[in-house]
């Protein structure tokens, strides 16, 4: 059977192909697709700076409906809706023992390792298939996605002290994974900052129960200090994913507090291994998501406490795809949360 699929050639080579639907396994699932969002890891996937194997079908935060269940699969049928876990995982290695799934030595990514969500099917691992209740959107569905990364940061936050009332909480940059995060701290009690340059992705910061922040303007490291009695903030979230963002997280941060490394970068912004010894800062780092946090984003998404339409600011059919990577990669400022639709019938 043929599928359209988003087949990416050479970085910034990408056309809309037909291709074999891939074989379903005795393990696995046939999704038909539904929905997918641009991830900035397949922005990166698309413009060369990740190395793939080429040709590849990009896209791994996708929605759907199940087509075809693998015989070794239980407990999916026909026509139910499913989110799934692009970070599929083994399940019985070192890592998968200690429910670790995000860390599986055997594992890998939709869209990098195995054919992505960016076409009309997709073959999913059945032990990464999560059920998604029928009134949730596909545009909701895709977001939740997003949703699942943080609620693993915010695990990890949580392995060293969880944010409470009263506390400061420092978020820098308000991306949708900023936003989720500010969002989750709020509503933890905790009196949040949100920086970003940008000033719309400020108001939505500031709907979302946070003080926001101009940093070419405003001295975020006063404000905090002043909110603080001058020690500065409990929890500082990175997810700008620069340098000099990890940086000011670090200036901000009192001694003794937990930061959470969410953006993705190969430079800590040069941080003096004697600023380290000095303010005892515990700094975690996080890794894609777990089966887990796709439930436990689900459970929260249905309390009404998470606007995620209010992130979405693209939406668009899979033959527009490549225009939107360019105009997402040539003004990454005005965009957001961009997602494709596929199969509307």
């Amino acid at each position: 059977m043929k599928m359209k699929a988003a087949v990416l050639h050479d970085p910034k080579k990408l056309s809309i192909d037909e291709v074999e639907v891939p074989a379903l396994r005795d393990d696995e699932v046939l999704v038909k697709v539904k929905a997918t969002a641009i991830c900035g890891t397949d922005l990166a996937f698309y413009l060369g700076k990740i190395p793939i194997d080429y040709p590849q079908v990009l896209g791994h935060e996708g929605v759907g409906i199940v087509e075809e269940v693998g015989k070794d699969v239980k407990g999916f049928t026909k026509g139910d809706h499913v989110i799934f876990n692009p970070a599929y995982f083994c399940g019985h290695c070192f890592y998968c023992e200690r429910e670790l799934w995000n860390c599986c030595e055997n594992g890998g990514l939709l869209g990098r390792d195995r054919y992505g969500c960016f076409a009309e099917y997709v073959t999913v691992p059945g032990n990464s298939v999560i059920p998604l209740p029928k009134e949730i959107s596909w545009e909701d569905g895709s977001t939740i996605q997003s949703l699942a990364t943080v609620l693993r940061g915010w695990e990890r936050i949580e392995s060293v002290a969880t944010p409470q009332k009263g506390d400061v909480v420092v978020v820098i940059g308000t991306g949708t994974p900023g936003l989720l995060f500010t969002r989750l701290a709020v509503l933890a009690g905790a009196t949040v900052f949100a920086s970003d340059r940008i000033e719309w992705k400020r108001d939505l910061a500031a709907k979302f129960g946070a003080i926001a922040v101009d940093p070419t303007k405003e001295d975020l490291e006063q404000l905090v200090k002043d909110a603080s009695e001058g020690r500065g903030a409990d929890f500082v979230i990175e997810a700008a994913g620069v340098p000099f963002t990890f940086q000011t997280g670090f200036n901000v941060a009192r001694p003794g507090a937990t930061m959470l490394a969410f953006g993705i970068q190969k430079d800590m912004g040069g941080v003096n291994g004697y600023d380290f010894y000095f303010k005892e800062v515990t700094v975690v780092g996080t890794r894609a998501m777990t089966n887990r946090t796709y439930k436990r984003a689900i459970e929260l998404f249905q309390t009404g406490e998470f606007d995620l339409k209010t992130l979405v600011t693209d939406r668009f059919k899979l033959e527009e795809l490549q225009a939107n990577f360019d105009e997402m990669a040539e003004n990454p400022s005005a965009h957001n949360r961009m997602v494709c639709f596929i199969n509307q019938d």
